[in-house]
């Protein structure tokens, strides 16, 4: 099972280049669409690499204290991506209420209708760190 774990994490974090380029490349998507996969893309390598850094930890059996700030920043990271997950169709749907809305000019793909995506995406992982801090306590 171990292995099935770590082949799949593997095949994952190759295949996320392809995507990103493949998405980034399609033309008929609008733009910012296209950056909010490339940042959820990000995202997951991220947890990829928190996740197994904290397998790492268990599966060696190595102590787990608050003084490691390698195990520290790991788990801020998993809990902070698990919240932003948990946010993200909130915010997808924020921006696309915002593109519904003022549809003129959000078709445009002028570079300031990126200010939306950046704004939404700050206000996703903010709320994310916050609370992965606190859950640390």
């Amino acid at each position: 099972m171990i292995v099935f774990q770590f082949i799949f994490t593997i095949l994952g974090l190759i295949l996320v280049p392809f995507v990103v380029v493949s998405f980034y490349r399609a033309g008929a998507i609008h733009r910012n669409f296209r950056i909010q996969v490339c940042v959820i893309a990000c995202i997951f390598v991220n947890a990829t690499i928190a996740r197994g850094i904290i397998f790492y930890y268990q599966f060696y059996d190595l102590p787990l204290n608050d003084e490691d700030q390698l195990i520290i920043v790991a788990n801020i990271a998993r809990n902070t991506i698990f919240g932003y997950l948990c946010g993200f169709v909130g915010s997808f749907g924020m921006e696309r209420t915002v593109a519904t809305i003022w549809w003129k000019w959000y078709e445009k793909g002028g570079a300031s209708t990126v200010i939306v995506v950046v704004l939404i995406e700050l206000s996703n992982i903010f709320p994310s760190v916050l609370v992965s801090k606190e859950w640390l306590g």
